[in-house]
């Protein structure tokens, strides 16, 4: 299972981060909803289920000042960095970075 951050690239720049065992797949399946530009920012491949939805509220928990609604939060390049340092800091496996 792995935890994911993908950006929306619309007029507001927002973030989501959720869970999924295949995060192409779930890229698209949010894409087919979204007319914004959908990409993954990073992924963290964890070791079971449970890990990965601690890690997930705790990203949550962590990201809950910038939260728009549900797991959608605000998106700027200090809420970037701040993923990328929180990412390191927590991952106990591997992490995939896309090159945006």
């Amino acid at each position: 299972m792995n935890v994911y951050f993908i950006i929306a690239l619309g007029s507001q720049l927002r973030m989501k981060i959720g869970r999924a065992k295949d995060v192409g797949r779930r890229l698209a399946e949010l894409q087919t909803g979204s007319s914004d530009k959908l990409t993954i920012f990073v992924y963290v491949q964890c070791a079971s289920d449970e890990n990965a939805r601690h890690m997930e509220r705790m990203a949550h928990s962590y990201f809950r000042f910038a939260r728009l609604r549900g797991e959608w939060f605000r998106y700027n390049k200090r809420i970037g960095n701040q993923v990328r340092r929180w990412v390191e800091n927590n991952a106990r496996l591997e992490v995939k970075w896309a090159k945006c």
